[in-house]
């Protein structure tokens, strides 16, 4: 009976098989078309169609890993890569500075999470014209190989401002259909949200700058690792070339044969021995670096002649404002380079503990001055990070006093060249230092005016509301313009 049984089992099974089972071709061909079962499938027992979402349902930024706007085509042969990495490079070596300041349209940035610490960085960067004609002008980069991008951030600030028209070409564009719009109406473009940012910046492999999706950074975090992090991709196209290749190595080796240090006699005849945190000739100067590294020299004088600099490259001035008598930019400019007394200094001749002093001074203006006021501070009574909220004023127009450059900067540098003019302030909203929410404030030569954006929203601000923002809006980080500089539609309201 068993037997019978199980002979009957066998046979229903067959049956079964042959019913459900497609003929070759046309199993191959739904092969072909439909995607392979998921791994949940495979354990599933009873199919049931999917539930549809919940339409109140806000949308995250869940973004995937970043390709290229190339991804999608053959890669190239390494051959063919590195010819183009040689021609990239070629071309950023012989690439001069655009400080002309053209007439963009500006558009809001959407931010369906936490990234307006992205948003309010590249709006401040969007306003300025020595950056925003660089990526406008720079030539494709490298075919990426197997989807994945040669130099991530080139590539993905490349497709931020091309995203960005100049307003010029706009307007004759539209001039037969805009006779009748008023001359105060405010110009501008449709929102949009810069993922190749966001996922480049979620690809980083950096133990400095992490980004997690969903959390909330800091601005001069990004701002500094975006800037660095460029100018090293940078450098790495330019050190291709095969001419500047043989230039670095015979450069490499004057600087074995001489040594990362040398003497410098000062005015009053007093020699020091000078270094730099970064050899002078270690890579060639990339346009992001002619743009906005300044150079601090850090100089130590002892009681009996003894004395030293470091030369110290910096994409933003930090500038401490914890003392209780800096109320303003200035105060905090002259007191960040203020000598201080070392306590216990020990004459590398003598052996003996003598008087010594440390002093700070600005060795090299950039044409692009980023200033970041330095906002949160360790508490050591809580354990935690606190922010400062004491207001800081600052204004448009920033003269750099000539008593906080080196003496070697002093005549160097003309009374114009000390000169800059505020084009963006990004400010940081709120009281707490792990919360809060990131704005900017940028002028806009196109539409003469300084707007304001809050990530996906723009408005038309006064320059008396940027100077005095409201009370939990303090202002984070200043960009200016060197005077000497500035070229285009605002050279008029430098003149005012």
């Amino acid at each position: 009976m068993e037997q019978i049984q199980a002979a009957i089992i066998a046979i229903e099974a067959k049956q079964e098989i042959k019913a459900t089972e497609a003929p070759k071709e046309e199993k191959e061909e739904e092969a072909s078309n439909k995607p392979g079962p998921s791994w949940a499938s495979l354990f599933s027992s009873n199919k049931q169609a999917p539930t549809p979402a919940p339409t109140n349902i806000k949308p995250t930024a869940r973004i995937s890993p970043y390709k290229s706007a190339d991804a999608n085509q053959d890669p190239q042969t390494p051959a063919e890569v590195e010819s183009k990495s040689i021609e990239l490079g070629r071309w950023l070596m012989g690439y001069g500075l655009s400080h002309y300041a053209p007439s963009i349209l500006p558009c809001g940035l959407a931010n369906r999470s936490n990234w307006c610490f992205v948003n309010a960085i590249l709006q401040a960067l969007l306003g300025c014209p020595p950056f925003y004609n660089l990526f406008k002008q720079i030539p494709l980069v490298p075919g990426m190989t197997a989807g994945k991008p040669t130099y991530p951030m080139i590539e993905s600030l490349i497709e931020f401002v091309h995203e960005f028209a100049p307003m010029e070409t706009l307007v004759r564009q539209a001039s037969r259909k805009d006779k009748g719009r008023k001359k105060e109406e405010l110009r501008l473009g449709p929102c949009l949200e810069p993922t190749y940012v966001y996922k480049m910046l979620l690809g980083l492999n950096s133990e400095t700058f992490k980004v997690l999706e969903g959390r909330q950074e800091d601005a001069e975090e990004f701002l500094t690792c975006l800037l660095n992090g460029v100018s090293d991709e940078m450098t790495e196209l330019m050190k291709l070339v095969p001419q500047a290749q043989e230039v670095e190595e015979a450069e490499e080796e004057e600087i074995e044969e001489d040594g990362e240090d040398w003497q410098e006699v000062d005015s009053r005849g007093r020699s020091a021995i000078t270094r730099r945190v970064v050899a002078p000739c270690e890579s060639p100067v990339t346009p992001i670096q002619a743009m906005a590294l300044g150079m601090c020299r850090s100089s130590l004088r002892s009681a009996n002649g003894e004395g030293s600099a470091t030369l110290q490259p910096f994409f933003t001035l930090q500038l401490d404002i914890q003392h209780a008598e800096i109320t303003s930019i200035n105060q905090a400019l002259c007191g960040n380079f203020d000598s201080e007394v070392i306590d216990g200094y020990i004459c590398q001749k003598t052996k003996q503990v003598v008087e010594a002093s440390r002093s700070l001074s600005l060795e090299e203006l950039p044409s692009i001055l980023i200033l970041h006021m330095k906002r949160f501070v360790y508490d050591a009574s809580t354990g935690g990070v606190q922010k400062v909220m004491k207001q800081i004023d600052f204004t448009v127009d920033l003269d750099i006093p000539k008593s906080v450059l080196s003496a070697e900067a002093r005549p160097k540098f003309t009374s114009k060249q000390r000169q800059y003019k505020l084009f963006a302030v990004v400010y940081h909203n709120g009281r707490e230092a792990t919360k809060g929410h990131y704005v900017t404030d940028v002028y806009h030569p196109g539409n003469g005016a300084w707007m304001h954006c809050d990530d996906s929203t723009l408005t038309e601000t006064g320059e008396q509301s940027v100077l005095n923002p409201a009370a939990t809006s303090t202002p984070y980080i200043l960009f200016y313009r060197r005077c000497d500089t500035m070229i285009g539609p605002d050279r008029t309201k430098e003149k005012k």
